[in-house]
């Protein structure tokens, strides 16, 4: 697999690729937009990757689907010279373990890589500006290309920029989140920018905090998304696996980087983005249409669970063809299908039926209508000697199978003619199948069934924020239910606070929302409801479990969401250094310290720069000068960072230690928890 965005270690010359789109700035003002995209790209990205090409084409989605007509070009950074600036987004090889002598001549080149794209942004910008007075800009980065724009914001004329959009920005900064008990866990004081930063402990990106985000005269113009396990943007990963004897085994960065940090198109932030943006050119442009009433979401995740066994034989046509009208409809709206099948767990003991696994997955996540197509055609009928079937237990595996996004509205979509054993034959019980659910944020849980069981799975439905359907007339408006129920998620996917403290839920929703219920006791039951979307409430004693929120629209759909909260006194093993000393001359500094019990390794930035991890108590770094900034940031194997340690190298060579040289800063930022969905 080719990693290409992570490294933040500059390297020499990328080559470009070329696209064929609008390059040059306007020669007259009849050739003047209303609107300019302008996008930066991550480090080691060519020209037109996906994320530039996610960005033009969601947004062209979302003006033409809200109606909004407008002129308007895209322009990437890197496509031209401006202001004598061309932004390279250089990169080497993906970060990796080091070891206790490092080299930090690369860092210096990725700082210019940023000032590049900084200098390029500023002077397009004017220099389109010059000829087009009215013309606005709407900003996106991406990783490198997020701290570009986040250090070019400050120099903007605010009044130019309709919005700025960042992904998975290394500078980010929500101050929310400081703190061993930080405000955000409380879902208090949350920055107005936060748009998708699901971590309660996210405060700073990996290579510092742009302080303040969103400078004065920018309120509402900013909005950053940091995805659930980007490690860039402070939102946690876990070293499992990666540790043996106190030393890093491998790259960590296949399993533990990548999984956050690349999925900003597949997990849709892109065109979350790009409904923001049309709102805010609405408002400028248009009039202010009303973009809050548009129905379902486009962000789907749905599993279809079909029984396979003998007596399924008079209604399994007609389920497959249910499956394939649903699945087509999900897809066109964005969504996402597996399909898994299942039986009875007795079948896996019978020679008879040697493919009897339950369930049994034909397909992954996918988009892919024609495969779906294929796979459920595949499906043929065996086994089942008794009535009941292990439903149960493969609800279980599927939600455990599947790798669910963060913020979707999650489905499994359950067709069967029989019940379930209660509890099943390996002992999965209901409340374990509705304790699932709710850890995924849910799944919510629609079955299509005869009339016969119809009792049983209303009770299994409602529990987890779904429906049954028993007539075949009914099993149509199974699609307004699973694809047009409204869009409804916490802003955080766990919460954690003290006992005796105020904690604050706010549930977030782009669609009119008439009423929420609440279930804050962890029972399962909507006990309280608003016609907001805001509540408080205060736990007494230590305790954990799932708060939910059921949000209901004008026409009587609705869809639930869930978190984690945990209520304790203390939290143990936070990572830290201690005993910090360090000397500095002909070019190299030699640090020395101590790792805490519970830390893992320690995260090692030159001048902004992230060069990699080590678990070195003792450590060497040349290749620099005396004005130099080295960053440690101590991180325990959950993904939790620690307190950083910054030295500011003297002007003249000299040595200090972490309680007497003015050289060096601790800095309060406790980024991320681990845990996180």
């Amino acid at each position: 697999m080719r990693f290409k965005l992570f490294a933040f270690i500059a390297a020499s010359a990328v080559a470009f690729t070329v696209v064929c789109l609008p390059l040059a700035t306007p020669t007259s003002a009849s050739s003047c937009d209303d609107i300019k995209f302008i996008f930066a790209r991550g480090s080691g990205q060519n020209l037109g990757a996906a994320e530039f090409s996610a960005w033009r084409s969601e947004i062209q989605r979302a003006l033409n689907s809200y109606g909004i007509k407008i002129k308007s070009s895209f322009y990437e950074l890197g496509m031209g010279i401006y202001g004598g600036a061309r932004y390279p987004a250089v990169a080497t090889e993906p970060l990796v373990a080091l070891g206790a002598k490092i080299s930090a001549g690369k860092s210096f080149a990725f700082g210019e890589s940023v000032k590049q794209g900084e200098t390029e942004l500023k002077s397009y910008i004017k220099d389109v500006s010059t000829i087009c007075k009215k013309t606005k800009f709407v900003l996106g980065g991406y990783s490198q290309g997020a701290m570009v724009v986040t250090n070019s914001i400050p120099y903007l004329d605010s009044e130019k920029v309709v919005y700025a959009a960042t992904f998975g920005d290394p500078y980010l900064f929500l101050p929310e989140g400081r703190g061993l008990f930080p405000d955000a866990c409380k879902g208090k004081n949350l920055s107005d920018y936060r748009v998708f930063a699901p971590n309660c402990y996210t405060n700073a990106g990996i290579l510092g905090a742009k302080d303040p985000y969103e400078p004065a005269g920018w309120l509402g113009k900013i909005g950053l998304w940091c995805n659930d396990k980007d490690f860039m943007c402070g939102a946690g990963f876990s070293f499992s696996g990666e540790i043996r004897d106190g030393k890093l085994i491998s790259s960590f960065i296949n399993n533990a980087l990548a999984a956050g940090h690349l999925n900003y198109v597949s997990d849709n932030h892109f065109r979350s983005a790009a409904k923001i943006i049309a709102q805010k050119i609405s408002t400028r442009f248009v009039g202010n249409i009303n973009l809050i009433k548009s129905p379902g979401s486009d962000k789907q995740d749905t599993a279809f669970l079909i029984d396979r066994t003998a007596s399924m034989g008079r209604l399994i046509d007609l389920y497959k063809i249910e499956a394939l009208r649903l699945a087509q409809e999900t897809i066109k709206k964005g969504g996402r299908i597996a399909l898994f099948t299942y039986g009875d767990l007795i079948d896996s003991n019978n020679p008879t039926y040697p493919d009897a696994t339950s369930p049994k997955k034909l397909l992954d996540f996918t988009t892919d209508y024609a495969a779906f197509t294929s796979a459920i055609n595949s499906i043929s009928l065996f086994g089942g000697g008794d009535t009941p079937e292990s439903t149960l237990s493969a609800l279980v595996n599927v939600m455990d199978a599947l790798n669910w996004r963060v913020g979707a509205n999650k489905s499994i979509i359950l067709l069967t003619d029989a019940g379930y054993h209660t509890p099943d034959r390996d002992g999965t019980t209901f409340e374990q199948v509705v304790a699932k659910s709710l850890a995924i944020d849910p799944v919510n849980i629609y079955v299509i069934n005869t009339t016969d069981s119809a009792a049983e799975y209303t009770t299994l439905s409602e529990a987890t924020g779904g429906k049954l359907f028993t007539s075949y007339d009914s099993f149509s408006s199974s699609t307004d239910y699973v694809l047009n129920r409204p869009d409804v998620n916490f802003p955080l996917a766990s919460y954690f606070t003290q006992p005796g403290e105020n904690i604050e839920f706010h549930a977030v929703s782009d669609s009119e929302i008439i009423r929420f219920d609440w279930d804050l006791d962890f029972d399962g039951h909507f006990e309280t409801t608003t016609t907001t979307p805001n509540i408080s409430t205060v736990y007494r004693s230590p305790q954990s479990g799932f708060v939910q929120v059921r949000a209901t629209n004008s026409a009587g759909l609705s869809s639930t969401a869930s978190a984690h909260i945990s209520i304790s006194s203390s939290i143990s093993n936070f990572p830290e250094i201690t005993n910090f000393s360090y000397t500095y001359g002909s070019g190299t500094a030699k640090l020395s310290y101590t790792l805490k019990t519970g830390t893992a390794a320690v995260i090692v930035s030159i001048n902004g720069a992230m060069l990699g991890v080590t678990t070195e108590q003792n450590i060497e770094i040349s290749d620099i000068d005396n004005r130099s900034t080295i960053t440690l940031t101590p991180i325990s194997v959950n993904g939790i960072t620690g307190t950083p340690i910054t030295i500011h190298l003297a002007e003249k060579e000299t040595g200090g230690n972490s309680t007497t040289s003015p050289n060096i800063k601790t800095e309060a930022i406790l980024a991320p928890k681990s845990g996180m969905r």
